[in-house]
């Protein structure tokens, strides 16, 4: 029965058959078979559920289906099935280079996918720097159907392909391709990037570096996600955000209280997991920026304990320590640290442990502070901003200087680095460390030194907006 064309439009297929097609292409003379008839027998697998798609005998059976599939909707989703397991092998480059086989075959198929899996698997491709600008570039054509991927096609995936065509001479079509970008961290790189400033005249004239206009249009449109993904608090947080960055914290901070009693009464958001944490961690900051601190200590509380997929708080309990020294009680910051281990993070966490304990001990036992130091500069391109965040705490305002020179002046880090070169509003509150730390972060930037390393890759721009005390610093 599976080597006739009936097994494929039987129901139930994943249910009743899979066992036995297993068996099946288990035997040794299965291999044997003619091609079409291999084709046959594996191509229903592919329409199985994600759970089934993850089993690895299943994998396996794909990988065999793959060589033989000549349709390109099957060759499609033969490739998109092994994408999933390219990257829990962590082979980003394996995943992304069947990303361009999906796309030769099915454009489309690519299309219904949403921005957050799908920028992971682009950033994967940058070890392959020829697949990875093939990539940016392909995908300027796709159909889009998801919005937050049609809103990355616009915007961030843009930017990258509009940068590759300004490197190669192509500054009109780079303007093309940034035609449609009318996201905020979209414009303001345009804004900020020397090379991009043939275009600024045109851009500020079309009102395009309005930035309170920018994110204005940000929050309406991630309010339509919301309406059309009722179920995602990834969807709520992102307006959450944007609420807070136009300084409207008392509506950021009504809608944080409404899904925290949502989320407290059990009610099946379909991302919880991760994202209910965040949401309780968003309303902490919100609340600590206009003044709340014990009630933004009590949230902050409820989001160390949710965490993220059973994670134990770690990443919520970094960010409130990292609100605790900012406050200047850096005893208390020092206390949540100490449970934390570097094997519960990233790289990109343990280096944000580290300057957090950094920070701590700054002022609460100044040569223990520089013990840390040494692993730091090993791992700084984890995160430069930790980084530099340690230098500021230490009060090492030359070494942060000098830091920051050589962060702007490295093309694969200046964008970040220039993002420190925008003036920000603050918001309500600043704890009194934040302030020094904000008063030690302009002093660099105000060295002619800096200044001069600012000026030869970018400008700084002034952002009335809400934006993180110490911009990308």
């Amino acid at each position: 029965a599976l080597l006739t064309p009936g097994h494929n439009t039987v129901g139930g297929f994943c249910d009743r058959r899979l066992d036995q097609l297993l068996a099946t292409a288990g035997r040794s003379g299965f291999d044997r078979l003619p091609p079409a008839t291999r084709r046959l027998a594996l191509s229903r697998i592919v329409t199985c559920d994600e759970p089934v798609l993850r089993r690895p005998e299943v994998i396996a059976l794909i990988r065999r289906l793959e060589p033989l599939a000549d349709d390109p909707a099957l060759a499609a989703a033969a490739g998109a099935a092994l994408i999933d397991a390219d990257l829990a092998d962590e082979r980003p480059v394996d995943a992304a280079r069947r990303l361009v086989r999906v796309l030769d075959n099915d454009p489309a198929l690519v299309g219904r996918w949403w921005e957050p899996y799908l920028t992971p698997l682009i950033d994967g491709a940058m070890a392959d720097d020829d697949l990875y600008r093939d990539i940016v570039r392909r995908l300027q054509a796709v159909p889009w159907s998801d919005q937050t991927s049609a809103a990355a096609a616009r915007n961030n995936w843009a930017l990258r392909r509009a940068d590759h065509l300004v490197e190669a001479g192509d500054l009109r079509g780079a303007e093309r391709v940034l035609a449609r970008a009318d996201e905020f961290d979209t414009l303001a790189a345009v804004a900020q990037e020397r090379f991009y400033a043939p275009l600024w005249p045109r851009f500020e004239a079309a009102g395009r570096f309005d930035w309170r206009k920018v994110m204005d249009g940000e929050l309406a449109f991630r309010r339509t996600l919301v309406e059309s993904n009722p179920d995602s608090l990834r969807m709520q947080l992102a307006v959450m955000r944007r609420l807070r960055l136009l300084g409207r914290h008392d509506e950021a901070i009504a809608l944080g209280e409404g899904l925290r009693k949502r989320i407290a009464a059990g009610e099946d958001f379909a991302d919880s997991g991760t994202f209910a944490a965040r949401i309780l961690a968003e309303l902490g900051v919100a609340l600590l920026e206009t003044g709340r601190a014990p009630a933004a200590e009590a949230v902050f509380r409820e989001a160390i304990g949710k965490g993220e997929s059973g994670d134990g708080g770690v990443a919520q309990t970094l960010d409130w320590a990292g609100r605790l020294n900012g406050l200047g009680r850096h005893a208390e910051a020092l206390a949540l640290l100490a449970d934390v281990r570097t094997d519960q993070v990233s790289a990109f966490g343990a280096m944000w442990l580290a300057a957090e304990r950094v920070c701590a001990q700054a002022r609460t036992d100044p040569s223990r502070a520089w013990a840390h130091l040494a692993t730091m500069l090993v791992n700084q391109r984890d995160a430069p901003e930790a980084m530099q965040k340690a230098l500021l705490c230490l009060d090492r305002l030359d070494e942060a200087a000098a830091y920051y020179i050589q962060r702007v002046g490295d093309p694969a880090r200046r964008s970040d680095a220039l993002g420190a070169a925008r003036t920000v509003r603050p918001p309500p509150t600043v704890g009194p460390f934040d302030a020094e730390l904000i008063r030690r972060r302009d002093a660099v930037l105000a060295r002619p030194d800096v200044r001069k390393a600012i000026d030869a890759v970018g400008r700084p721009i002034d952002v009335p907006l809400t934006g993180p005390l110490y911009g990308w610093f």
